[in-house]
């Protein structure tokens, strides 16, 4: 995945090493590897400004969901939820107002 990235954008391993202080044979050998640290790839991700963690999350089966719901989630339910409410007394006071001028 490491390799493919870096062959797509063209990367260079002197100027990656460069930006991440490393010697350019650290590199090579990082993609050369078959597995590598959780806390190197975390490194390299920033370095590389792109989400390598992300992309393995995706090749995960879609029935192991995260350990914790996202925070927003929740809310976004919730928000949800009262606009529903909302809408359903928007309705009633409508139909009360149509009611009332009616007479």
């Amino acid at each position: 995945m490491l390799r493919k990235y870096v062959k797509a954008k063209r990367i260079y391993q002197s100027g990656w090493a460069r930006k991440m202080g490393f010697n350019p044979k650290t590199i090579a050998r990082y993609l050369k590897r078959k597995t590598m640290m959780i806390d190197t790839l975390f490194t390299i991700s920033q370095t590389l400004n792109y989400n390598f963690l992300r992309e393995i999350a995706e090749l995960l089966p879609a029935d192991m969901p995260p350990l914790n719901e996202h925070p927003l989630k929740a809310r976004v339910t919730e928000l949800e939820q009262q606009n529903h409410d909302l809408q359903l007394q928007v309705k009633t006071l409508k139909e009360a107002l149509s009611l009332m001028s009616g007479k």
